[in-house]
């Protein structure tokens, strides 16, 4: 059996459909599929784009990523839309389903985001995770 530690598998999709061809073409293939697929030879992870989301600063398809934590057990990282400290908030109450990062992309770009405020809000020792006995120290 083939296995693939430590390298991560990247999953464009359109309609929930794998794109190809650098987004040119739209197979017939689902994406959870090809998660399912590239997850049984043992990839670490998966880069999961929404091309439609794409570039947008739209936010992101939370649908589509509830979806595919649902399907397999590896590190999802979302990509695609996200425009706002409030996305990478929404994004990381599915932390605990798979979620395990965000690509930001025009985002930073355009200063949608700083970077700086971004890691403040869901980087190490964010506002969530201080115990509240101690937060208004």
């Amino acid at each position: 059996m083939l296995s693939f530690p430590g390298r991560f598998g990247g999953i464009d999709a359109r309609d929930g459909k794998v794109a190809t061809r650098g987004w040119l073409n739209t197979s017939e293939i689902q994406a959870t599929e090809l998660a399912q697929r590239v997850t049984g030879v043992g990839v670490a992870g998966i880069v999961y784009t929404d091309i439609q989301r794409d570039g947008t600063l739209e936010g992101a398809n939370i649908a589509a990523l509830k979806t595919m934590l649902e399907t397999v057990s590896v590190p999802i990282y979302a990509s695609g839309g996200i425009s706002s400290v409030t996305d990478l908030l929404e994004l990381l109450g599915l932390e605990a389903k798979g979620l395990a990062g965000a690509i930001l992309g025009r985002s930073l770009y355009t200063g949608h985001i700083h970077l700086p405020e971004a890691i403040r809000a869901v980087g190490q020792g964010r506002w969530q995770d201080i115990p509240t006995d101690t937060a208004m120290v």
